[in-house]
């Protein structure tokens, strides 16, 4: 992370029983150095990109601001130093943040021992702690020195804050669970006014101490109140969470751009083009200093991430989670649910007593048909023998006409390069799920034996010799089989009357 620019503080001290105050510094100290800082309110996309800003030396600034007050003729700054560290920071009003506060503190702590040409005047002398030396400086600088002076020691880098240091992002183990929402920090006192679930998220308003520890007073979609802060999870951790959970994403500028397989613009690299306005998750945090994001499009048919860089200036990266929920919102919804669980009940009802009516009617129509003289009851009987052709049997039959034409080989197995007549069989009826054995005489003993004047396409005929099956073939309908006949004629369609039957068999419903 990059540092982030320190607010510089307006404090007041308390010295001889006046008021001196410091106004000055409410200005970043380096042009342009703080970012305005989004709020992520939880729900509204937030662009990273605005979270970080460098600003050097904050607290040095501070020192020389200091250095200027006292020898532009303001009230001593030696003399407020001493004060200050008589005082410590708990004497001082601050009225900046926690970074303006480590500044100071780290001014005082280096005053006594810094090199720094600011020296006590003999009247701050007089009025300083017990601890202050005996003995008062003997060159106090009076005019500028024209020799440069020595430099104080180069504090560490300070790491901005997180985008993410005031929004909280539910982390609970319980699946389906959630965390109420209340109005106080108090399982007893504080009503409930809505719920949040999992890996949903809300911006912090304040922390408070309440029932059990730290609470936080937020907001999340409609609702303002008090979560217990044992259940989410900000700063740095929340942002790693929004990223594992897939509520990063990355938004294409601009067309053509080309998604790399590493974060570089050299080499043979690219895996595709990306379409202006798609939309892709982002797979690792977006640092400010990035020149690529990674994003994924998914993945592929073996279940390995598609996932690659595109180049940071060409997308907008932003944040968008789901938010808390209302009592009345919570309400609305399971409203919609109830409401669409007895549609569905309707639904169901409504087609049971259609079922039953159509079973009422078709037994209905049968016994009408049986009162029906001969004649009409045949033709109604033809017709419905032609009807009770299932589309699964009629399927059957246009795949084996398929292989009309297929070489006739004895022990084949192959639909392409020959059959003989029960691996014919075999595959065709294995192909929907029927399994046979590559034997005539075996298939004869599966299924259900049907007697001829019932058979109906799609049944198997046997033909034996001497009581022996030697021949299997598929009824195709119209006194006519589909079989491997020979080597002379292969897969062909002939007579059911090719040979003697033997029986027939049924192995589809």
């Amino acid at each position: 992370m990059h540092k982030k620019g320190i607010k510089t503080a307006a404090f007041a001290l308390l010295l001889g029983g006046s008021l001196l105050a410091w106004g000055g510094l409410t200005e970043s100290a380096k042009a342009g150095g703080e970012a305005a800082v989004d709020s992520a309110m939880a729900g509204i996309s937030v662009s990273l990109d605005k979270y970080y800003e460098t600003m050097e030396n904050a607290d040095e600034e501070l020192s020389h601001f200091l250095s200027a007050q006292s020898s532009g003729g303001s009230v001593g700054v030696s003399s407020g130093y001493q004060m200050l560290r008589h005082l410590g920071l708990d004497g001082v009003l601050l009225t900046g943040n926690e970074e303006t506060y480590a500044a100071l503190n780290d001014i005082i702590d280096r005053g006594a021992g810094s090199q720094d040409p600011i020296e006590p005047s003999a009247e701050e002398t007089t009025e300083a702690p017990a601890e202050e030396p005996t003995e008062a400086p003997t060159e106090p600088p009076t005019e500028p020195s024209t020799e440069a002076p020595t430099e104080p020691p180069t504090e560490a880098p300070t790491e901005a804050p997180s985008p993410y240091e005031d929004i909280a992002v539910t982390e609970i183990t319980i699946v389906d669970s959630f965390v109420n929402v209340r109005t106080a920090p108090s399982t007893v006192d504080g009503e409930i006014v809505g719920r949040i679930y999992n890996h949903c998220a809300a911006t912090i308003l304040d922390r408070v101490e309440g029932e059990g520890g730290l609470w936080y007073y937020m907001e999340s979609g409609s609702v303002k109140g008090y979560i217990k802060a044992d259940y989410f999870v900000t700063g740095d951790e929340a942002e790693a969470l929004a990223v594992k959970i897939g509520k990063i994403f990355a938004r294409v500028n601009a067309g053509g751009l080309r998604l790399r397989e590493t974060p570089t613009l050299e080499g043979d690299n690219i895996i595709t083009n990306l379409w202006e306005g798609e939309i892709y998750a982002v797979k690792e945090i977006v640092e400010s200093g990035d020149e690529f994001v990674h994003i994924t499009l998914g993945k592929d048919d073996q279940g390995n991430d598609v996932s690659g860089y595109v180049a940071k200036q060409y997308v907008t990266v932003y944040v968008e989670f789901d938010t808390a929920l209302s009592l009345e919102e919570i309400a609305a919804i399971e409203a919609e649910k109830k409401a669409a669980a007895q549609a569905a009940e309707e639904a169901r009802r409504k087609a049971e007593e259609e079922r039953k009516a159509a079973e009422e009617a078709a037994k209905r129509a049968e016994e009408a048909a049986a009162e029906e003289e001969r004649r009409k009851a045949e033709a109604a009987a033809a017709a419905a023998a032609a009807a009770a052709a299932s589309a699964e049997r009629n399927s059957l039959i246009n795949y084996a006409k398929q292989f009309l034409g297929v070489p006739y080989v004895w022990g084949g197995e192959s639909l392409t390069n020959g059959v003989d007549c029960s691996g014919f069989t075999m595959l065709v009826y294995g192909h929907y799920g029927y399994s046979l054995p590559h034997y005539s005489g075996y298939q004869a003993n599966c299924g259900t034996r049907v007697s001829l004047d019932q058979i109906r396409p799609g049944d198997m005929i046997f033909y034996a010799r001497n009581g022996v099956v030697y021949h299997v073939a598929i009824y195709i309908g119209n006194g006519q089989i589909i079989h491997a006949a020979n080597e002379s004629l292969g897969v062909c369609i002939s007579s059911l009357n090719y040979a003697d039957i033997y029986c027939a068999v049924s192995v589809m419903p």
